[in-house]
């Protein structure tokens, strides 16, 4: 007669005598196979962990012991990891990864797309532990980080954490210094081009007075691709020197406001006027005097 026994921490348990089951547990089962008895325990979890027993009821009694241990892939607590967040330039950030499985998982830090993290004066591919902390945040350390949890049971896990960095707006400096030279009457547009998250609102100025997009002499177009923002302003000149100003503002975060001048230069064709004036006609001559 063969015998199954669980030890545990709440004593023995007594689980199949022969093929016979004796536990209320119905994913324990016992059958023989040839001279060999087999349990089988289906569904495992981490309470089937222990000491298990086989004894063969003979004279003495025989018994060979087992130690079970039931490893967990692991798992990432999203409640007590970090989400996404959004920071303004300088802040300091710190993320955490919460993962549990058995063995205890490792957690490494990664930058989607394979950029570098940044942190502690220095850079890394990969950074090692469950809490990263982001010191003194630049515009450049925005984007996703991925934290890995892995511990040889597959699968590993990962979390997708983004961070947001507010910064103001950055003009985009090209070739000339913002002045352009137009010819009285002419159409010619002024370019201002800018980095900014969140993107700003913009408002164009000439001296104090605001320009209106409902103006007929100009046309204001805008052009947007994630933190780039690019603004025309084309214009009908009508008069001498333009100094023009684009504003950025944005209500989203504390940065102060910022503008930037860019000027038209008005040029004038050179005019030639031909002045023609009557010329008197020729006096009769006067008869000659004979002389005495």
């Amino acid at each position: 007669m063969v015998a199954w026994i669980y030890k545990g921490t709440g004593g023995r348990t007594v689980l199949t005598v022969a093929t016979q089951v004796i536990t209320k547990n119905p994913r324990i089962s016992a059958t023989q196979e040839a001279q060999a008895w087999v349990l089988t325990v289906t569904s495992l979890t981490k309470k089937d962990q222990g000491v298990y027993m086989c004894q063969v009821n003979t004279k003495p009694v025989r018994k060979q012991l087992g130690f079970l241990r039931v490893v967990v892939p692991p798992t990432i607590d999203d409640n007590k990891s970090s989400s996404d967040v959004t920071v303004n330039e300088g802040s300091d950030v710190e993320l955490e990864c919460v993962a549990r499985g058995d063995p205890p998982p490792v957690i490494r830090w990664v930058r989607e797309g394979g950029r570098r993290i940044t942190f502690n004066a220095s850079s890394a591919e990969e950074h090692l532990g469950w809490k990263l902390n982001l010191n003194s945040v630049g515009r450049n350390s925005s984007g996703a980080y991925l934290c890995i949890a892995s511990n040889g049971v597959p699968p590993s896990v990962s979390k997708r954490i983004l961070v947001n960095v507010n910064f103001s707006p950055q003009m985009v400096y090209e070739s000339g210094s913002g002045r352009v030279g137009v010819a009285m009457e002419g159409v010619e547009s002024l370019t201002c081009s800018f980095h900014a998250r969140p993107l700003s609102s913009v408002r164009w100025y000439h001296g104090p007075r605001e320009l209106s997009p409902h103006d007929t002499s100009l046309t204001i177009t805008t052009s947007n691709q994630n933190e780039f923002l690019l603004i025309h302003l084309f214009l009908l000149l009508l008069h001498s020197f333009f100094l023009f100003n684009p504003f950025f503002s944005s209500s989203s975060f504390s940065y102060p406001t910022s503008s930037f001048p860019l000027s038209f230069l008005l040029h004038y064709h050179p005019f030639f006027f031909f002045f023609f004036f009557p010329l008197p006609d020729d006096p009769e001559p006067s008869p000659s005097r004979p002389v005495r």
